[in-house]
């Protein structure tokens, strides 16, 4: 199994966020990707971008919506260094993470809070909200507990003849405890280390309006599938890296013993378990 490594064509624009600054490009299947690269001196920080894969492996695996990836290599001719601010290192033929532009779609706003559960209908995979939370927790997403940015797109979307919206779970360059920790992975750190949705206003709102049986359904579904799922997602996610990155070996293995610890599972489990029959 291969990522298709595709060639830019046409620079859109350099993303203003707080993390990996990611550039939009036009691609040479004719669709458009963000592109993230290494925008920092600390060559280290190359392991985000395996980072990105492995959660894109695991949550696929998990069946929760997450956007197409691919490898984007840098053409010198579609970009110059001046449109550049953060991106400077990407130039010139450097590999990129690639993760596809999902139609109709907007971040969603972690300060817009639900009033009904109408509105909560209105997303066909509201309940994802509780396993991407437990994913969370167990990968040490550290970036998407924030008020102005949960990392998650709105999309919409037709079904049934019905015009409605989808969560799409996106940027997990932070995982494994993120910049801070790079390196070094810690399965028995404290769960509230850093932001995680479920702290968040947004989350605990909408959830709010899932009667509990069902919250307690979903959060059962995941602690079911992620044992059976991680190892393949893995060993998959590993044979994605682009050589050029140079991400260690030694890698897979403390992953694994990360993604695998049960300690850390059934952590998980009581806290969700414990927030979900609090809201």
């Amino acid at each position: 199994m291969q990522l298709p490594l595709l060639k830019t064509t046409y620079f859109l624009k350099e993303e203003e966020t707080d993390g990996h600054n990611p550039m939009k490009f036009e691609c040479s299947d004719g669709n458009i990707y963000y592109c993230k690269y290494l925008t920092s001196v600390k060559q280290a920080e190359i392991d985000c971008l395996a980072y990105e894969i492995v959660a894109n492996q695991l949550l696929k695996s998990l069946n929760i919506a997450t956007p197409d990836i691919v490898l984007v290599q840098i053409s010198p001719d579609s970009v110059s260094k001046k449109d550049l601010k953060y991106n400077k290192r990407a130039l010139p033929d450097k590999v990129c993470f690639g993760s596809k532009l999902v139609p109709a779609s907007s971040l969603a706003n972690g300060t817009q809070l639900f009033a009904n559960r109408r509105e909560v209908k209105r997303y066909s995979n509201y309940t994802d909200i509780i396993k991407i939370a437990a994913f969370d927790l167990m990968v040490d997403n550290r970036d998407r507990g924030r008020e102005d940015n949960i990392n998650q797109l709105e999309a919409e979307i037709s079904m049934d003849n019905k015009k409605m919206l989808k969560f799409y779970a996106i940027d997990h360059a932070f995982i494994f405890g993120g910049q801070k920790d790079l390196r070094f992975f810690k399965p028995s750190e404290d769960l509230n280390y850093g932001s995680k949705l479920i702290e968040n206003e947004y989350f605990k709102s909408l959830v709010s309006y899932v009667p509990k049986k069902i919250r307690l359904q979903v959060l059962e579904e995941f602690v079911t599938s992620y044992p059976k799922v991680y190892d393949q997602a893995l060993q998959n996610a590993f044979t994605l890296f682009h050589c050029s990155w140079q991400i260690p070996p030694n890698l897979n293995q403390r992953m694994f013993d990360f993604l695998s610890n049960k300690e850390r599972l059934d952590r998980v489990i009581n806290k969700m378990n414990e927030s979900l029959k609090l809201l």
